[in-house]
């Protein structure tokens, strides 16, 4: 904060680019999470009486530790 109000914005090109990837390694974790909530919602909604034959508990497994 004291570089903003200084008008000294620098950041080290190392710097620059650990937020970068810290940033897309957030992002990407937040879509998978996403995605997996919405099959599991499609799953629940349009098809309840098969919901427990499709999420058994390798597939919930499957979504919540794939990448």
């Amino acid at each position: 904060m004291g570089n903003f109000v200084l008008h000294q914005n620098t950041i080290s090109y190392n710097w620059c680019a650990t937020q970068l990837a810290v940033f897309e390694i957030f992002i990407i974790t937040e879509k998978f999470m996403l995605s997996a909530m919405a099959y599991d919602h499609y799953a629940a909604i349009c098809k309840p009486l098969l919901y427990i034959v499709i999420m058994a508990e390798k597939v919930c497994w499957g979504l919540v530790l794939t990448p």
